[in-house]
Parts: C-alpha cells; sequence; structure tokens
C-alpha cells in the first residue's frame, strides 16, 4: 500500500538505493554501507567540532555515540538524523564563530535536511537557530539575524515540497506513523518504556551540563550545548505526554546521545584541563622546570587521547559483536526462513496475509503480500475501512486469504502480552488455557487503531493453523 510513513528523507535514500540495487538481498547490504559511512561522517563532524571549540579529549565522545549509532538503529532514520545533526552543529559553531553568507546558506541548508531526515528534529533546529542569534555577543546580533533571515527560503522551500507531497498523495501533513504513535488510543503511561539509553543520555547531559556551568560558558556552550539540550528538553516532553507508550523505541534519542557525548568529552576535558593547569603552577614559569611540566602534560594528553581512542573502538567491537553478530546475526539470506515461503507460500498458497507483528521481515524473506494490522507504514485509508466496513470487507475486497500471530502455545509471558490486551493498539488475541502453563489463540479482535474502532474478529481455529514456528510466527488460514 502506498505509505508515508517513512522520515521523507530516509525513505529516498533507501528507494534509491532499491533502484539502483534491484536484488533486494544485496541492496539491504548496500544500506548497511550507507548506514556506516553516515556514522563515520557523523563520527568526524563531531570531532572536528569538539576539536574547534578546544576540547581536549574529543574523543571521549566516541564513546557514547560510536556504540550506540553502531548498534542500535537497525537499519532506522537515526544514522541518517545523526549524520545531519553533527553537521548542522558545525556548521552552527562555525557560524556563530564567522557569520557569512556562505556559512548561513549552508547552515540553513544542513537544518532544513536534518528535519527532513527526522522529523521530530525540529525541536533543535529552532533552538539552534535562536542561539545563534541570542548565544553571540550583542554586537554580532543584527548581523546574524540579518544573514539568517535571508537564509530562510532554503527551509521553507524544501520543507513546504514535503508538506504539499503529503497533502496532495495521501490528504493529510502528518505522516501516517507519527499521526498514529501520536493520537492512537493505546497504552499511555507518563515516563514508561524509556529504554535505558534515553536514562543513561539524562544523567549525562545533566551532570555536563552543571561541571560547564562551573567551569567555562564559552561561545560553544551559549550556542550549541544549550539549545541542543533545550531542544532534548522538548523532545523528552514530545515523547511523554504526546506519544504512546508502546511506541518510544530506542532510536528515537540521537540527539540525545550526540549531546550527551559532546558534554561528556567537554566536561572531562574541562576537569583534565583544570587538574593540569594546577599542576603546572607549581612550576616556576622562569625555570627549565616549566617547560618539562608542559611537555609532560602534553604527552599524558596524548596518551589519554590514544587510549580514549581505543577504548572506544573496543566498545564498539564489543556492543556490535553482543548485538549484532549473537542477537540479530541472519545465515545465508538465501536460506533464512525457508519455512515460511515452504510452508505457507508454495504449499498452502497464502499470498496475502494480516500481521500483528515483525512485517517487515516477513515480507523480506517471503513473496506474501503482508498487511501490518498495526497501520504505522499503512495510509488513512486502511485505517478508514476497517473503521467504517470492517475487516471482513477489507479482507474479501484484498483477497486477504492469511493472518500471521504469535507462535503457540503462549507461555505466562507470552500469555501476558498478548491475550485480552490491545496489541500495538490494532489487535486484541482471545486465549484458552490448554494446560497449567501454557495457554493458544482462537479468535484476534482487530481495531482502527488511529479511533480504536472496533473492525471485528478473526477465527483462528486449530484446523486452519498451517505454519508454527516457536520463537518467530503462527499462521492460520483465512476462509470466506
Amino acid at each position: 500500500m502506498l505509505t508515508n510513513g517513512y522520515h521523507p528523507l530516509w525513505f529516498l535514500v533507501c528507494t534509491a538505493i532499491f533502484r539502483a540495487v534491484p536484488n533486494h538481498h544485496r541492496a539491504v547490504h548496500a544500506v548497511g554501507i550507507v548506514l556506516a559511512l553516515l556514522n563515520v561522517s557523523a563520527l568526524i563532524d563531531l570531532t572536528l567540532v569538539l576539536r574547534r571549540a578546544g576540547t581536549t579529549l574529543p574523543y571521549l565522545a566516541w564513546l557514547l555515540y560510536m556504540p550506540f549509532c553502531f548498534t542500535t538503529q537497525l537499519g532506522t532514520e537515526g544514522a541518517l538524523s545523526g549524520a545531519f545533526l553533527a553537521r548542522t552543529v558545525l556548521v552552527a559553531y562555525l557560524f556563530a564563530q564567522r557569520p557569512t553568507t556562505f556559512l548561513a546558506s549552508t547552515y540553513a541548508l544542513c537544518a532544513a535536511l536534518t528535519v527532513l531526515s527526522r522529523l521530530d528534529n525540529i525541536f533543535i533546529v529552532f533552538a539552534l537557530s535562536a542561539a545563534l542569534v541570542l548565544g553571540t555577543a550583542t554586537p554580532q546580533r543584527r548581523r546574524n539575524l540579518v544573514l539568517l533571515a535571508k537564509a530562510v527560503p532554503i527551509p521553507l522551500l524544501l520543507w513546504a515540497a514535503y508538506i504539499f507531497s503529503n497533502r496532495y498523495f495521501f490528504g493529510t501533513l502528518q505522516p501516517i506513523s507519527g499521526l498514529l504513535k501520536a493520537h492512537s488510543r493505546g497504552e499511555h503511561k507518563l515516563f514508561t518504556n524509556l529504554p535505558r539509553t534515553a536514562w543513561i543520555d539524562l544523567a549525562i547531559i545533566a551532570a555536563g551540563l552543571a561541571i560547564i556551568r562551573r567551569y567555562t560558558r564559552d561561545l560553544f556552550h551559549r550556542t550549541i550545548e544549550l539549545p541542543l539540550a533545550l531542544g532534548v528538553l522538548c523532545h523528552a516532553l514530545y515523547i511523554t505526554f504526546v506519544l504512546s507508550s508502546e511506541t518510544r523505541w530506542s532510536w528515537y534519542y540521537t540527539t540525545w546521545t550526540l549531546l550527551a557525548g559532546i558534554l561528556l568529552a567537554r566536561s572531562v576535558s574541562a576537569l583534565f584541563d583544570s587538574y593540569t593547569a594546577a599542576q603546572s603552577t607549581v612550576h616556576d614559569p622562569h625555570s627549565a622546570t616549566s617547560s618539562v611540566g608542559e611537555a609532560q602534560i602534553s604527552e599524558i594528553r596524548n596518551i589519554y587521547q590514544i587510549a580514549i581512542f581505543t577504548l572506544a573502538y573496543l566498545t564498539l567491537l564489543a556492543t556490535w559483536s553482543v548485538a549484532s553478530l549473537h542477537r540479530f546475526a541472519h545465515n545465508d539470506p538465501y536460506t533464512q526462513d525457508p519455512g515460511f515461503q515452504t510452508n505457507v507460500v508454495d504449499r498452502a498458497h497464502l499470498h496475502a496475509l494480516l500481521a500483528f507483528d515483525k512485517p517487515g521481515r516477513i515480507a523480506f524473506y517471503s513473496t506474501a503480500e503482508i498487511v501490518p494490522l498495526d497501520g504505522l507504514m499503512g495510509s488513512l485509508k486502511f485505517q478508514h475501512d476497517l473503521a467504517t466496513t470492517g475487516i471482513a470487507a477489507f479482507n474479501q475486497i484484498n483477497h486477504i486469504d492469511g493472518f500471521i500471530g504469535p507462535p503457540l502455545p503462549l507461555d505466562l509471558a507470552g500469555k501476558q502480552q498478548f491475550c485480552d490486551n490491545i496489541f500495538l493498539s490494532s489487535v486484541q488475541f482471545h486465549c484458552t488455557q490448554t494446560s497449567h502453563t501454557t495457554w493458544t489463540v482462537d479468535r484476534a479482535d482487530i481495531f482502527a487503531r488511529l479511533t480504536q474502532t472496533p473492525a471485528g474478529s478473526v477465527p483462528l481455529t486449530p484446523a486452519n493453523l498451517v505454519f508454527n514456528q516457536p520463537g518467530y510466527v503462527a499462521v492460520w488460514r483465512l476462509t470466506p
């Protein structure tokens, strides 16, 4: 189905890659290469801006950002967002130091693309833009304001094109995924389901700001760190009060990790510089021992740089090994999940299936058409059809002949997750206990996620179960 469920720039990148590499298995490797290059670009820009700000130990930022960007993004727009965020921060600081028409235009372009790479980066862009005027010296503010105002048509043109395309093709200004996450009638509990990444980042940001405020309040702090912190705060409020609890996923926190990395490097460097400055005062500045002390301090800094770089790299290898190789490792792509394709598509001849979860993986490794019931990558028409005509009519019109649900039997944890709870605001399974510790599914109640309107039920009888793989999914045949 047609969708605007992607963040727009990532959608264009993926589309271009799959057009250039038609074989979808090879295209995924191409996506991985692009992600890696984007991550490297972010790390380079992050290092450049920290060095420009006089940070003694810039590689400390890698300790946080490198493992995060290389292991938790899972093919999402996070790497693209991080690359443009880092480039925008670098250009913003260059502009704050030496405002020119070229830098103003470059900043405007980077800021516009940053928002299109991930739409909630709008908080960061507005805060940075305001700080480039208010955070600079009084005589410079008017010049900065004029230069930035002249560059405003650049983001307006790019953003207007995206908004127009949404309105023209999809009848809404908001992407379907954002619309359903923000307005679904599903579970909403304040401060729940925030991953450990978010809490760690917030703790480092708070401590880092306190240390920087104690030791230095330079131009970088006023024009970069404070607006980034304000943007993170606005983003945190948006996630807490707007998004449903079940959609607060780990890849939302790219900006948080980027800022936490910056503040970790800057605050530790400030403490290190303060300590080495105190040590250097022990020596008489007019004696020979003074130069020896400064040389020793410089040598210590170089040793620390090498040690931190090595530690960051080893941290990356360790987390990459745990997350990518052991948890998400795939075998030969041409033999991955052969059971689903063989048993469901080739033997049972099911070709269009409703999916309660895992729609991307199932669609990638099979020729079946998959309809995700959560609707996040769907369309408003799908939500409208569910709410007005119901699931039975939808299945008949679209020739839906299968249903993908959780594997059976359900244990206690599975029962608590799926049975009588509206999973992803779209499916509620009715379960029957089969033993003291197991349950089975015999019906799925379907809801239009946007309005939580009941759309009818799908019977899931044992006789129609055609596939059941533990740890993966079960598949039922749907009869008219």
